[in-house]
């Protein structure tokens, strides 16, 4: 899942998943494309 909003995420996860604690792990891309980057940014926003 691609997201801008971890936080906002972690939100809604807590709300809906059936587990105590759910994972939700951020992972920042070390090395990107420029077109894939500029495909991500128009898709998440």
């Amino acid at each position: 899942m691609k997201t801008l909003s971890p936080d906002k995420l972690m939100e809604i996860l807590k709300e809906l998943h059936p587990y105590e604690v759910p994972e939700l792990l951020v992972l920042r891309a070390s090395a990107v494309s420029e077109e894939y980057l500029r495909w991500a940014r128009e898709v998440v926003g």
